[in-house]
């Protein structure tokens, strides 16, 4: 029964932001595509977490900077491990007919790789499991890094909509740089946040990009439709 409930925390946070980002598509995407980029993306997250211990093991030894840590090792791989869920399940799928689409996955994906990263962190508090513990833990998680992966995907996303329209592959590029430069970003952020200004920083950071992501989606929902496979 315990067991059921980290799990039931772990995926809270990403189905509720999933029930908020899937409303913003007119022609809501088939469940079990969501579903499976929703796993897709949890894959990924345990794929990132290896690639991050075995690099991180070979950097301690040659006493690398916090920089490259917090935005190449994290930030870049989460943010390509991501992509590559989605890459490798729907950018194929004849059911990637509007560019609002691409956003709308890769936002999923970015919820399954949270989720899973989400249970990293709950089986910390392995073998007590206590209840208030993991609500904290759960609503921390839901308000900071579950929402920073939305984001960065979501930005991502939106790259990725304007480098397949102008089949541009440097808007593409651009993207990646965007996204790791944002979840870099928060990764600094994170490690002062006990520090007065670093909270509110994170705060206005969060809030702004939610904001514009918005703005974002919703000039993209009025792009014409078009069949984004190739």
């Amino acid at each position: 029964m315990i067991y059921f409930a980290v799990i039931s925390f772990a995926v809270l946070p990403s189905i509720v932001w999933m029930l908020y980002y899937l409303q913003k598509d007119r022609h809501p995407e088939p469940k079990r595509f969501i579903i499976y980029v929703f796993l897709a993306g949890a894959v990924s997250g345990g794929l990132a977490y290896l690639f991050q211990s075995e690099t991180r093991a070979f950097l301690l030894e040659i006493h690398y900077l916090l920089f490259i840590e917090k935005f190449i090792i994290i930030a870049f791989s989460e943010e390509l491990f991501k992509y590559l869920a989605v890459y490798f399940t729907m950018m194929r799928n004849s059911e990637l007919d509007e560019p609002v689409d691409i956003i709308i996955y890769m936002i999923t994906a970015a919820l399954g790789f949270a989720a899973l990263e989400n249970l990293f962190y709950l089986y910390s508090l392995y073998p007590s499991f206590p209840i208030k513990e993991m609500a904290s833990l759960t609503m921390l998680r839901f308000v900071g890094a579950t929402l920073l992966h939305v984001l960065a995907s979501g930005f991502l996303g939106v790259f990725l909509v304007y480098g397949q329209r102008y089949s541009n592959h440097i808007i593409t590029l651009l993207g990646f740089f965007v996204a790791t430069i944002l979840h870099g970003a928060y990764n600094m952020i994170v490690i002062r946040i006990e520090q007065f200004p670093f909270l509110f920083l994170l705060v206005f950071f969060l809030i702004s990009l939610s904001v514009m992501l918005s703005v974002c989606i919703n000039r993209i929902r009025k792009m014409k439709s078009v069949c984004f496979v190739k």
